[in-house]
């Protein structure tokens, strides 16, 4: 398995429905330091006049970001975590209002989920030869 979790795509929650996993994780921000000469780095630059959401100090991430697009569309994100190694990762609300982004391990293989068929071909509901 890969070190690097890649979204492949996006689908909503009711087609994923909830296939087997082998482990499911609670996927929190990291913060890191920008290291000089670091190409790995993403840099976020905000508008003064867009900073209506930040505090000062604090950031939006990528994962809050994330989080936030799949509760509201109620979706899911297919996820590439190595050579045949599939996730999916998910909103998810406890009982106390209280809501996290999961990633759930699917078994390892391209077809997982046997109601989606084979991963690896998955594709967009549009067809390529439409304008």
């Amino acid at each position: 398995m890969s070190s690097t979790i890649e979204v492949c795509g996006f689908m909503d929650v009711a087609d994923v429905g909830s296939p087997m996993a082998i482990s499911r994780h609670l996927v929190l921000p990291h913060t890191t330091t920008k290291v000089e000469g670091d190409s790995n780095s993403v840099k976020m630059e905000v508008d003064a006049e867009d900073e209506s959401g930040l505090g000062e100090g604090n950031t939006a991430s990528f994962c809050v970001l994330l989080h936030g697009a799949l509760k509201v569309e109620n979706m899911a994100g297919l996820c590439l975590l190595g050579e045949n190694w599939f996730g999916v990762v998910y909103s998810w609300a406890d009982g106390k209002k209280k809501s996290n982004l999961m990633l759930s391990v699917l078994e390892p293989g391209s077809n997982p989920v046997p109601w989606l068929g084979d991963l690896n071909n998955l594709g967009s509901t549009k067809s390529d030869t439409e304008p």
